[in-house]
């Protein structure tokens, strides 16, 4: 029985490998077209977001604040979309409301020109910080320099503060390179991170935000399911 387990678990392990084998082989570039797909003739990528059954604004704040799972969902199908192309949101909504409409589309805009305000301070301390970690690691590095000479020069010294100069030294010699390392990780990595979060805070405070009428989603989930039957039934004829 147990062998019987272990050549079925192999058999499996090698099934795996094969579709995985296939898929690494394969030159579709998933991602790519999901994000192909998202751009319509407009030449702008659409976020589709159906506001139908839901509540679009969060109760909590009394009815004047989205709802964050809606933001959120915006943001996770964003990421798919080139950061360069222009982007437009489309709201999927029973019948049209200027005042409500109004009310999303100025909370949308809000929400992410104060994140790309925040985002763009994140920056600045970012490279505040770097370059007060750099000073730093200069500073430690004279200091490492300066007692380098007098550890060499320090025949007059006696023995126990010649060997506390050489511990020193070797823990100032890992503190300068701690805080030299730390200033350009900072400055050539983090900061591009952050700069990459603003590119897209652009693009999601400037898109064009839409309100299509669609009817209640129960008709429309209603006619999905009757094409869907027709097409069963077109199948089983053929």
């Amino acid at each position: 029985q147990k062998e019987g387990k272990l050549n079925m678990k192999s058999e499996e392990a090698k099934d795996l490998a094969k579709r995985f084998h296939r898929l690494s082989q394969s030159k579709t570039d998933w991602v790519k077209e999901h994000s192909d797909s998202m751009v319509e003739s407009d030449g702008r990528a659409h976020v589709k977001v159906d506001l139908r059954k839901t509540t679009a604004l969060n109760l909590y704040s009394g009815g004047t604040r989205i709802h964050p799972d809606i933001l959120e969902f915006i943001e996770d199908e964003a990421i798919y979309t080139e950061v360069e192309k222009p982007l437009s949101i489309d709201f999927y909504v029973e019948e049209k409301d200027a005042k409500f409409d109004k009310l999303l589309a100025k909370e949308v805009k809000n929400h992410y020109l104060f994140k790309f305000s925040e985002t763009k301070k994140q920056k600045s301390d970012v490279v505040k910080k770097s370059w007060n970690l750099l000073l730093a690691g200069i500073f430690f590095v004279i200091v490492y320099i300066l007692m380098s000479y007098f550890s060499k020069n320090s025949d007059n010294m006696s023995r126990n503060a010649s060997l506390w100069l050489s511990i020193f030294s070797e823990v100032i010699d890992i503190v300068y390179w701690v805080f030299i390392w730390e200033a350009v990780d900072k400055f050539f990595f983090e900061q591009r991170e952050v700069q990459r979060q603003l590119f897209r805070l652009t693009q999601l405070a400037t898109a064009d935000i839409n309100f299509i009428a669609k009817g209640k989603w129960e008709e429309e989930n209603k006619k999905f399911h009757s094409i869907e039957e027709d097409n069963k039934e077109e199948a089983e004829i053929d």
